[in-house]
């Protein structure tokens, strides 16, 4: 265990120099945020961190991460693109344009996910989200199968959109989707050549992923995105040793660590990102640990 006397502040600062965000949300949104990009960035500035990938449930963010670029040059800033109804839901055009302005993430479908709307309106999870999501009826939301998320059938628009990513090398994401969907996709990727794939917030109830599937999945080359939001007061109330033991079980070789933060509830995302650090190393896990997750890891899958 690190206490205050050891210098855990130094030693969150040390880690801070260089780290990697995985999941952000600011302004521009249509959903009320803490922050836009370029104050998100100025606050990385403070603690030379090295990259942030923001996300926006309805659009891309590569357009914008130009000019936040050009704003704060010490920090990149890294579109995406999240596949909901919005930009056409598989739409593999919209990939490869967002791919040509500079996205380098391709989420799985999140608000709009068949399997996320079965989560919130008929298992009765994460109330938070509901304000956001806009489908009520899971057969009318978003599933890789043609059938729905408990199909078999994989729509073909999904695969022309896993040729896009393997076209531009781009990071597959896999959140928001169920299970079986996660397991079936991870291994069509494979077949596509894809290398580059995560599953974003593992621990959130909101896509939870049980140890096992996240062990079997790291097996098979999917890194595990812890996100700092499921420990806020707001959100799951989780602690944070249920963080860490996660991490030990996957693997730091196969660990990354995002916020998912922006709202306007919860603390600035740089800030939540040093408050994870700080979590983490008090529950035990070792700096060497956490520089890897932080640095080595989002460095290598964003070619940074």
């Amino acid at each position: 265990m690190i206490f205050m006397s050891e210098n855990i502040i130094d030693i969150a600062n040390e880690i801070m120099d260089g780290a990697i965000d995985f999941h952000i949300h600011a302004y521009p949104d249509i959903t009320a945020r803490i922050q836009d990009m370029v104050e998100v960035a100025l606050d990385a500035k403070k603690y030379n961190m090295k990259a942030l990938v923001f996300k926006d449930h309805n659009t891309m963010t590569s357009d914008r991460c130009y000019f936040v670029n050009k704003m704060v040059p010490e920090v990149k800033c890294i579109g995406s693109i999240t596949l909901n109804y919005s930009i056409g839901g598989f739409n593999p055009i919209a990939v490869e344009i967002a791919a040509k302005m500079g996205a380098k993430v391709v989420w799985m479908p999140s608000i709009d996910a068949a399997w996320t709307i079965h989560q919130v309106y008929v298992e009765n999870k994460a109330k938070w989200i509901r304000p956001m999501i806009r489908i009520k009826n899971p057969k009318e939301g978003l599933s890789i199968f043609k059938e729905g998320f408990n199909g078999s059938s994989i729509r073909p628009e999904v695969k022309e959109v896993l040729s896009v990513i393997k076209q531009y090398e781009m990071v597959l994401d896999i959140l928001h989707i169920s299970p079986k969907e996660r397991k079936v996709l991870v291994d069509l990727a494979k077949e596509y050549g894809i290398e580059k794939i995560v599953l974003t917030h593992p621990n959130c109830e909101l896509g939870y992923a049980d140890i096992d599937e996240q062990k079997e999945l790291a097996k098979k080359g999917v890194y595990m995105d812890y996100s700092f939001l499921p420990l806020l007061p707001f959100f799951d109330r989780q602690s944070p040793e249920v963080v860490a033991t996660m991490i030990k079980d996957v693997g730091y070789e196969k660990s990354l660590l995002c916020t998912d933060l922006g709202q306007t509830i919860n603390p600035p995302p740089v800030e939540g990102y040093k408050l994870f650090i700080l979590h983490l190393l008090a529950s035990g896990i070792p700096k060497e640990w956490l520089l890897h997750i932080t640095h080595y890891n989002p460095a290598n899958l964003l070619d940074l």
